[in-house]
């Protein structure tokens, strides 16, 4: 393929001057045909005096001459330069729903976010450092602990795709998923943290300098529980189309 493509260089070449001297010699004769002379004539020869050719011909050769130097000029070699510019990513844009933060529900769940980490973190330090009596069973701790722990991971799964994803903010909101979720996080924070406050304020003595703590963890329980019924409020009338 390299041998012939070097071969028909040089041949182009050639037909293109082929081409420009026929081209040269028609230019002469339209100009004589246009300022009106006619064509000279070899005195030498006057018995083979040179056909006169008339201005229409000339132009109609012209026509097919203009098609000559269409072909001439689109046979000609040239370069092209074509810059192309590639941007390249090397990581992944996250894109945050900071809308989200701006609505009820949105606040709802970051408010039962940062009261569920108070909640999970004075159970776990108390129960772990207390010093009342033996005598007291830790089962309301360890309930109340259980609760706060499962439905702070939940809700920071359910805030993060949220926040992260505007597509499951619309799109999750419109379905029983979060009615669900946030009515049965109301009966358990609310099941939890009464749990707790009676058995509390009944062996208030045994409980000692740790009363006051588990106490107030309890009812944060009840406010995390209204937290939830108002998230469920909210997820209903979303569900509903409200």
């Amino acid at each position: 393929m390299g041998g012939a493509k070097r071969s028909y260089i040089p041949m182009r070449s050639q037909l293109i001057k082929l081409i420009g001297k026929f081209l040269t010699i028609d230019d002469s004769s339209r100009s004589e045909a246009e300022t009106g002379m006619q064509p000279k004539v070899d005195n030498s020869t006057p018995c083979e005096s040179q056909p006169y050719k008339t201005a229409p011909a000339l132009y109609k050769n012209n026509y097919f001459l203009k098609i000559f130097r269409i072909f001439a000029k689109s046979t000609m070699s040239h370069t092209v330069t074509i810059t192309r510019t590639t941007a390249v990513s090397t990581g992944t844009a996250v894109y945050v729903n900071s809308g989200y933060l701006s609505t009820t529900p949105g606040l709802l769940k970051l408010a039962q976010l940062l009261l569920g980490a108070a909640c999970v973190g004075v159970v776990g330090y108390y129960m772990d450092h207390g010093n009342y009596y033996y005598t007291v069973s830790p089962k309301a701790e360890l309930f109340y602990l259980l609760v706060a722990v499962a439905f702070l991971i939940g809700t920071f799964c359910l805030f993060t795709a949220c926040l992260v994803s505007l597509s499951t903010a619309s799109i999750i909101s419109k379905t029983i998923y979060e009615l669900i979720y946030h009515g049965v996080a109301f009966i358990m924070y609310l099941a939890s943290g009464l749990t707790l406050m009676i058995e509390v304020n009944h062996y208030k003595n045994n409980y000692g300098r740790n009363y006051e703590p588990y106490l107030a963890a309890a009812i944060m329980g009840l406010v995390m529980a209204v937290l939830y019924l108002l998230s469920t409020f909210f997820a209903n009338r979303s569900y509903r189309g409200i």
